[in-house]
């Protein structure tokens, strides 16, 4: 699996529309790992993090 941001899903869309519902509920993103590509795992879960924080989909706490 690439990091999530570069794939298939449009993740601004399932933003806007889960938004629109107002919904206020948890979400969970599973991320597989092809276990040939353990190399870049730390860098790809920092890209994906860092995409989700974009989207909206985390907040930063203090």
């Amino acid at each position: 699996m690439c990091p999530l941001g570069q794939g298939a899903i449009d993740y601004p869309a399932v933003r806007a529309l889960l938004t629109e519902r107002n919904y206020q509920g948890w979400i969970t993103i599973e991320q597989e790992r092809d276990p040939r590509h353990a190399d870049t795992s730390l860098r790809d879960v920092k890209a994906s993090l860092d995409y989700l924080r974009s989207t909206g989909f985390l907040r930063t706490t203090a």
